[in-house]
């Protein structure tokens, strides 16, 4: 009987496709790595490729040019993921939840059923690809476990660490190295202004009342202040008092001339906008509206 052999090829050496056949021997797995001390088989890779066909990602066949970029990915996440799972090991802080872990994967398996249209199909499916159902669950909860392991170990080990500190033109940088690769969106929003200038309505200047000019100037005077036009805003405000105070309304003059120190502060007008505001208050004051 030939020696059965398990061939060491080193650290991440490349898939089965491209490996000629040993005479004498007869091989039953490959080393691809060797991480710390554990060691990653070719078949682990393989299964790992099998489970993303299964779930839909597209996965090329071995004698396709692309087989071997994709096997050395797979590889490399392989290996981050041991290098996580060994340093996870000896934290005793770290403890794996199988309850959760044995119900994702009935979920998963669950839904993939459903997309095969029933368990049967998916039970073909395995087949074609030399899996049990059995096997497939074991492989499945075999990375539940890994990925659950590298969760905790980096919320664990990250919770305190300094978060950090990435500058503008970094991300600059970052931009204009992705922006060949970034797709383009559409606009799902456009956003138009429309400034109007509101005016004293003609009905309160046919009145002849000052009062109630001054008020609709006054009106007008905060719409254009609370829109940040404070020089229109500044003008109303003025023609506002010039008319309240032909009006005779100390209550009217007082809530203007308040109201004008808005502008006038915004104008940098600091001299007029204080006795402005002294004169509201002292008005305020005498004529009993303030409480």
């Amino acid at each position: 009987m030939k020696r059965a052999s398990l061939v060491c090829l080193g650290l991440l050496l490349a898939p089965a496709a491209s490996f000629a056949q040993i005479p004498g021997s007869d091989v039953v797995d490959r080393l691809v790595a060797i991480v710390g001390d554990s060691t990653v088989v070719q078949t682990q890779i393989q299964e790992e490729m099998q489970r993303m066909a299964l779930n839909g990602t597209p996965v090329p066949a071995p004698t396709d040019p692309e087989y071997e970029e994709v096997f050395r990915s797979v590889l490399d996440q392989f290996v981050n993921q041991l290098l996580v799972v060994q340093a996870a090991a000896k934290d005793t802080l770290i403890q794996v939840d199988e309850t959760t872990i044995d119900e994702r994967v009935s979920e998963q398996i669950d839904q993939l059923a459903q997309q095969f249209g029933g368990q049967p199909a998916l039970q073909q499916a395995l087949a074609a690809e030399g899996l049990t159902l059995a096997e497939y669950r074991e492989l499945m909860k075999s990375q539940a476990r890994m990925a659950q392991i590298q969760q905790l170990y980096f919320q664990l080990h990250l919770r305190d660490a300094t978060p950090a500190e990435v500058t503008e033109d970094e991300l600059l940088e970052r931009f204009q190295e992705a922006r060949g690769s970034l797709s383009q969106r559409p606009k799902l929003l456009t956003f138009r202004q429309i400034l109007l200038r509101p005016e004293a309505s003609e009905a309160a200047k046919q009145l002849g009342d000052d009062g109630v000019e001054a008020r609709s100037h006054l009106a007008v005077g905060v719409h254009l202040s609370q829109s940040a036009r404070f020089e229109e805003a500044n003008d109303e405000l003025e023609r506002a008092l010039e008319l309240a105070e032909q009006s005779g309304d100390p209550s009217l003059i007082a809530r203007v001339t308040g109201i004008l120190t808005v502008p006038l502060r915004h104008l940098g007008r600091f001299d007029e906008g204080r006795r402005h505001g002294e004169r509201s208050l002292a008005l305020a004051e005498q004529h009993g509206d303030v409480e």
